[in-house]
């Protein structure tokens, strides 16, 4: 707890901005953070906000898979950003475990009830941060000043297929009504450039739950969500209005890596056109990626990793 630590413009005691935002840049800078402030701490003199955020997704320390598990890290965003890059700024609440090692490949759960295996073990790690909201926080003593830190989930990130398990939604997407675990749009208006969503809300899914306690077994399937027993039930989380949905924004690495790359590549080649036609601009091509692999290669110089020109 350093002073040179926290985000620029904003003080930890209150969680109030100390000078005027002109872009989004830090946690703090978002119009989402001071709701949940607004809703955890409110007037309270001695509550510290606390806001966290999460990666989860899962990891391999052996080249078979049967070592893998999936850590749930946490940083603190009140530290900046270039603090919270550091290793020592990150806390594990906990690991899930390989929950398919030894069932071998004739393993016959559902979909719904690996799901459920996954939540049970995230419900053992989150229930610490419901008993926290539960108890309006605890005490402790923060640079020689007493106060009262109110933690919640603010961001949780982490790849597509982890953030749909949070959400329980499906992630067979070609054959889903709604692609999106935060959203009702449907597969004709994903390439829409100024969407108009309709997002999924807590009291939406609470309803669902209640009809398909009453034997409306479609009432997810409409969602293209798993009726799981979520982990989430209690834990203290930014998004008021959607919950977990409205907390996890797609991961720029993945999003970029597994999808929006591909189409970069395939509109190039529709530019420049296929096979040995247009071959002078094929060579301009050419050329513009060596000069920008040649600059690249001075990764020294401009803190990137070093490029390959292939």
């Amino acid at each position: 707890m350093h002073k040179d630590n926290f985000a620029k413009g904003y003080d930890i005691f209150t969680g109030l901005p100390t000078e005027e935002s002109t872009q989004y840049g830090e946690t703090h800078t978002g119009w989402a953070f001071e709701c949940a402030r607004a809703v955890f701490c409110g007037d309270d003199p001695n509550a510290f906000p606390f806001a966290l955020t999460v990666f989860y997704d899962k990891t391999y320390v052996d080249i078979h898979g049967s070592l893998s598990c999936s850590p749930v890290i946490i940083w603190p965003s009140n530290l900046n950003k270039q603090c919270r890059g550091q290793i020592g700024c990150a806390r594990v609440l906990g690991y899930v475990p390989n929950l398919g090692y030894g069932k071998g490949k004739a393993n016959r759960q559902t979909s719904l009830e690996k799901l459920n295996e996954e939540h049970a073990c995230l419900r053992t790690i989150m229930v610490q941060l419901a008993e926290i909201r539960s108890a309006g926080g605890f005490w402790t003593v923060v640079m020689g000043k007493r106060v009262k830190v109110v933690p919640w989930l603010h961001i949780l990130s982490g790849d597509i297929v982890g953030q749909n398990d949070l959400c329980g939604h499906y992630n067979a997407h070609g054959n889903t009504a709604n692609p999106t675990r935060y959203c009702h749009c449907p597969h004709e208006e994903m390439d829409i450039s100024i969407p108009t969503c309709t997002y999924v809300t807590v009291e939406e899914v609470d309803l669902a739950y209640e009809a398909f306690a009453n034997n409306d077994k479609e009432v997810f399937k409409s969602m293209s969500k798993h009726p799981v027993r979520s982990c989430f039930k209690g834990v203290p989380i930014a998004c008021q209005e959607s919950g977990v949905f409205g907390s996890v924004p797609p991961c720029m690495l993945h999003t970029n890596g597994g999808g929006i790359m591909k189409y970069q590549f395939a509109c190039t080649s529709n530019l420049i056109g296929p096979g040995n036609s247009k071959q002078k601009e094929k060579d301009a091509f050419d050329v513009l990626h060596q000069n920008i692999a040649l600059l690249g290669a001075h990764q020294s110089d401009n803190k990137m990793p070093r490029w390959s020109i292939r």
